[in-house]
């Protein structure tokens, strides 16, 4: 089976984090692509929040303490599917399960704990342990702390593909984006609408 290739189409970490699971609002055919906590680090990897020298420390502490990594990747499931139900609710004028809010606001307090302000060639920037199996899920909880409450949220959007369920931030200068991808799901509504339109005129001429 090929190996599965993530996208990061949701313009800020946390959103792509949360389309780890595609197809998330089918009742029957949703995939979750996030398996282990080795998936994790691929996924950190290939977005660019890990170089491979910080991949390859955190894989070695897995072997290390297996316990820990499976900690931290139930954690990382649990807090990104609260950040989705989250910001759905708000999209949707619903109120937020406490619970989640709860589960969210410890994790991004736990996540700016460890961050230190580190000199650099072109000025400071903010680094975290990365030698903490937990740290790329502090990048999520850090990236869902600075986008909830900045005018960003107003541009993030549903797919409007009945059965995705992937969020992506708007920046279309119009803002009048409606898919995560036009070539599928863009397409896949296209066709949805067109059978539809078949089986209601079908109907039609049945019952003349």
């Amino acid at each position: 089976m090929d190996r599965y290739v993530f996208d990061f189409l949701g313009g800020c970490t946390c959103l792509d984090f949360i389309n780890t699971v595609s197809w998330r609002d089918s009742e029957t055919a949703a995939v979750e692509r996030l398996s282990s906590y080795s998936d994790i680090l691929s996924w950190a990897t290939a977005g660019g929040h890990l170089d491979r020298q910080q991949a390859r420390r955190l894989r070695a502490r897995v072997l290390s303490h297996p316990k820990e990594a499976d900690t931290a990747y139930a954690d990382a499931v649990r807090f990104r599917d609260a950040l989705f139900r989250v910001i759905v609710a708000e999209l949707e004028g619903q109120t937020s399960d406490p619970s989640d809010l709860a589960h969210m606001n410890a994790l991004i307090a736990e996540a700016a704990a460890p961050r230190r302000l580190v000199p650099t060639d072109s000025g400071f920037v903010w680094r975290c342990d990365d030698a903490n199996l937990r740290s790329p899920l502090w990048r999520v909880a850090l990236s869902a702390a600075d986008l909830l409450p900045s005018s960003d949220f107003a541009r993030v959007r549903k797919c409007g593909l009945k059965d995705c369920g992937w969020l992506f931030l708007d920046t279309s200068k119009n803002k009048t984006r409606r898919w995560c991808r036009m070539d599928i799901c863009g397409n896949r509504y296209k066709a949805q609408r067109f059978y539809e339109r078949k089986r209601l005129a079908a109907a039609r001429l049945g019952d003349e």
